[in-house]
């Protein structure tokens, strides 16, 4: 009952992000179609450059073309970042599962040791060290499989960044416009949070490893004091111990962590501003 409860707050979680994302593209989109001035340079590429005069069908397709330049330019990383973000959060959610049957066997194995010698606890032992394994293959699956995604979403985040940052530093107060005010809305918005989105369940993953060996040190430091009755189940949490998990990277470059991404959005202004700045 209680995992069913945790699956819908989820459910609802999820949902009502992508709701945000949409309703937030949909509606500056159409105040940049619609606020967009007569003079302003964007209107004659919204409109294919004069193919469409001012009227109904000009106002149409520039919100036409509009809300796909931000599907694809904010909404679609973003998308890529929830949809990475769950994959791993579920798995994180794997891993907590887990944490929690070691340490009923830490708790059992610290009151009466020689409960765990009866045989459908030792059959349990053996699933749980199974499970280890499978694991840790889903993880490299995992790793894998989001490697190069995450990669290519970090590089666009950071390109678009930087395009931000030149385009807000070159740009006069004068030629300030609302479609201009906007697109940096979304900008400030969306990459932050969804860099940080995906950093912070990567993160969930090391958290609950870590738990996850400090538990295994301290099952197999209990079990010692009877080491020849479990040693072969010491041998099994050794191993498992001297098999860490990966660590989530964006294509073996980048950690996927909170601190990356500050350093790199730090970086992007730090190193942005510098390079705007040389004459």
């Amino acid at each position: 009952m209680a995992v069913n409860n945790q699956q819908t707050k989820r459910n609802k979680s999820v949902s009502l992000i992508l709701f945000g994302i949409i309703f937030l593209s949909t509606t500056l989109g159409s105040i940049s179609a619609l606020t967009m001035a007569p003079t302003c340079p964007l209107k004659f590429f919204y409109n294919f450059y004069n193919i469409f005069q001012d009227g109904i069908s000009a106002i149409l397709t520039r919100f036409f073309i509009i809300h796909l330049a931000y599907s694809y330019q904010f909404v679609y990383p973003c998308l890529v970042a929830m949809m990475c973000g769950i994959f791993i959060f579920e798995f994180s959610e794997f891993l907590t599962r887990y944490q929690k049957r070691l340490d009923y066997l830490y708790v059992t194995a610290k009151r009466c040791p020689s409960v765990l010698l009866e045989s459908n606890d030792r059959d349990k032992m053996r699933d749980d060290i199974r499970l280890h394994a499978r694991l840790f293959e889903t993880m490299r699956q995992l790793q894998d499989a989001i490697s190069l995604i995450c990669f290519a979403f970090i590089c666009n985040q950071a390109i678009t960044l930087f395009c931000f940052l030149s385009d807000y530093m070159l740009t006069e107060d004068k030629d300030l416009s609302i479609p201009k005010i906007c697109e940096n809305i979304f900008i400030i918005v969306s990459v932050p949070s969804s860099l940080f989105g995906i950093s912070f369940c990567a993160s969930g993953i090391r958290e609950r490893h870590e738990k996850l060996q400090s538990t295994l040190s301290l099952l197999i430091d209990t079990l010692l004091e009877d080491h020849e009755s479990f040693a072969g189940v010491i041998l099994s949490l050794n191993n498992m111990r001297k098999k860490p998990f990966p660590v989530l990277s964006a294509g073996d470059i980048a950690d996927m962590s909170p601190k990356f991404m500050i350093s790199l959005i730090g970086t992007i202004f730090t190193y942005g501003l510098l390079i705007l700045n040389l004459k």
